[in-house]
C-alpha cells in the first residue's frame, strides 16, 4: 500500500461520525471540516487522521482518496442520505437540509466554514472500501514509528504534507502494515459519536464537541 503519490496528514479535534464519515460501512467520505484538505489532495492521494496531543496521537483511519466530488456535486440528492450530507444545494446555493440539525454543523457560520455561499469549496474526497481503514475507538499508538511519532505531536494546525525522509519512510511504512494486520473497512465505532446520530458500527451515540479542523 506503499504510494508515490501525497501523503496528507492532520490532527483531528474530534472524531464524531461526520468527518470522516463512514455510514454503511461501505464508503469513506471526507465533506466536512479537513477544510485546507479537501481542495488539495487528488485521487491516489493518501489521508490520515491522527488524534490529538492529549491521546498521545493516535491513528484513528487512513484513506486513500478513490475519487473526488467538487463544487456541488456530493450536495444533491444521491448522498442526501449519509450522516455527513448536512448541506443541500438549492439552485446553487448552499442551505442547511431540512430536518438535519447536526451539532456544530448548523449555522450559516458553518456553513460558510464548510462547503462556502455557493459551494466554492465543497470538495468531497471519497474512498472505497477497499481504500480506506477506519480504527475510531480502536486507535493506535505509533511507538514503532518514532519519527513520525514526533512530527505528529509538534503538528499543530491545519495538514501536513511535505515530510522529511524518515517521516515520509514511516508514513509509507504505516500504511503498509495498518493493511496487513487490520485490512480494510470500519474496524471502530467514532470516538465521541454524534448526539442523536447512528455510527457505522450500529452503536448509541453519545454528544460531542466541535470536529472543525
Amino acid at each position: 500500500m506503499a504510494t508515490g503519490n501525497d501523503i496528507y496528514y492532520y490532527k483531528m479535534t474530534n472524531d464524531t461520525g461526520l468527518a470522516p464519515c463512514t455510514e454503511g460501512r461501505r464508503l469513506l467520505t471526507l465533506a466536512l471540516c479537513a477544510r485546507y484538505t479537501r481542495p488539495v489532495a487528488v485521487p491516489g492521494d493518501y489521508v490520515l487522521g491522527f488524534s490529538g496531543k492529549a491521546d498521545g496521537a493516535r491513528l484513528v483511519y487512513a484513506a486513500k482518496v478513490s475519487s473526488k466530488l467538487s463544487g456541488a456535486a456530493y450536495w444533491g440528492e444521491k448522498y442526501a442520505r449519509r450522516l455527513d450530507s448536512v448541506y443541500a444545494d438549492a439552485q446553487g446555493r448552499a442551505v442547511l437540509r431540512k430536518g438535519r440539525n447536526v451539532e456544530n454543523h448548523n449555522t450559516q457560520a458553518d456553513l460558510e466554514y464548510d462547503v462556502g455561499a455557493r459551494f466554492e469549496h465543497g470538495d468531497v474526497l471519497l474512498s472505497r472500501f477497499e481504500d480506506f481503514c477506519y480504527l475510531g475507538v480502536k486507535r493506535i499508538d505509533l511507538k514503532r514509528y518514532p519519527n513520525l511519532h514526533d512530527a505528529v505531536l509538534s503538528h499543530r494546525r491545519r495538514h501536513r504534507v511535505k515530510h522529511e525522509p524518515k517521516v515520509r519512510q514511516e508514513l509509507e511504512g504505516l500504511i503498509r502494515w495498518l493493511w496487513k494486520e487490520y485490512g480494510p473497512g470500519v474496524h471502530g465505532e467514532p470516538i465521541k459519536p454524534l448526539d442523536g446520530a447512528k455510527c457505522a458500527c450500529g452503536r448509541q451515540p453519545k454528544p460531542s464537541r466541535s470536529c472543525r479542523s
